[in-house]
C-alpha cells in the first residue's frame, strides 16, 4: 500500500500533534512532515520529496520572517489547504499566488478538519478541483502564446546566459516576478522598499532586454 504524506506547517505544536493523532486513526498509511517555524522546515523538509497535502497556517503566509517557506509554497505543485480565521484582503493575494485546493476556518471542530483533509486527499485529482494558481497558470501561458504568435518584438527571446549578469538581488526579485507577484508585494515578501523593488526590476529589464513584464513572461516561458 502506497504511504501518503501530508506537511503541515503551523506554529500550534499542540494542533500539529492533535491532527496528526487523529488522522493516523483513520487511516495509518499517512506520513507526515510538519515545522512550526523556518528552522524546523528546513530540518523537517530537507530529505522529503513531495506531499499527497500542504496544511500551511494564515501566520505563515501573512509574516515576513518565513521567506524560505512562502518561497517553497509560490514553487511547489503539491496542493496546498490553508487554515485561517477569514480570508482577508492581504491573505486573498497571497491565495492567488499558490496552488491552493481550499480553505479550512479554524472554528471548525478537529473532526471537521480531518473529515475536510480526507476529503481534498479523495479529490486531489479531480478537474474541477479549485485551484487558484491553475486558473492563473492557465490563463499566463494562453497569453503568452498569443502575445508571442501577435505581438511584434515578444519572439525576440533573450538567451539564459543572460541571468548569468543578474545580482543574487536580482535573482531574488526576479524569482517573485515569475509567479506574478507584483511591486508592493514583493516589497512585502523581501522586507524592502516598493522604490527598491522597482530599481531591481528596471535593471533587470535592462540586463535580460525587455521592456515589460510580459515580454519577461513570454521569454521565460520558452
Amino acid at each position: 500500500m502506497r504511504l501518503k504524506k501530508i506537511l503541515i506547517i503551523d506554529p500550534r505544536p499542540l494542533f500539529r500533534e492533535g491532527l496528526k493523532s487523529v488522522i493516523r486513526q483513520r487511516d495509518h498509511t499517512i506520513g507526515f512532515t510538519d515545522a512550526g517555524n523556518e528552522c524546523e522546515f528546513v530540518t523537517a523538509a530537507r530529505y522529503s520529496g513531495a506531499f499527497n497535502l500542504i496544511l500551511v497556517h494564515e501566520s505563515i503566509l501573512l509574516t515576513m520572517n518565513h521567506g524560505m517557506i512562502t518561497s517553497f509554497l509560490y514553487k511547489t505543485d503539491n496542493p496546498i489547504i490553508v487554515i485561517c480565521d477569514e480570508v482577508s484582503e492581504k491573505l486573498d493575494i497571497k491565495l492567488k499566488f499558490l496552488n491552493v485546493s481550499g480553505v479550512i476556518k479554524n472554528s471548525e471542530s478537529v473532526g471537521t478538519i480531518v473529515t475536510r483533509v480526507f476529503d481534498f486527499l479523495a479529490r486531489r485529482d479531480h478537474p474541477d478541483c479549485f485551484s487558484y494558481s491553475r486558473c492563473h497558470e492557465t490563463e499566463k501561458i494562453n497569453v503568452a502564446d498569443y502575445l508571442a504568435k501577435h505581438i511584434p518584438g515578444t519572439n525576440a527571446l533573450f538567451t539564459k546566459d543572460k541571468l548569468e549578469y543578474l545580482t543574487d538581488r536580482q535573482r531574488d526579485v526576479l524569482n517573485y516576478l515569475k509567479v506574478g507577484l507584483m511591486n508592493k508585494e514583493i516589497a512585502f515578501e523581501m522586507g524592502i522598499r516598493e522604490s527598491t523593488v522597482k530599481r531591481h526590476v528596471s535593471d533587470i529589464f535592462k540586463k535580460l532586454r525587455v521592456q515589460n513584464r510580459t515580454q519577461l513572461a513570454v521569454s521565460l516561458s520558452y
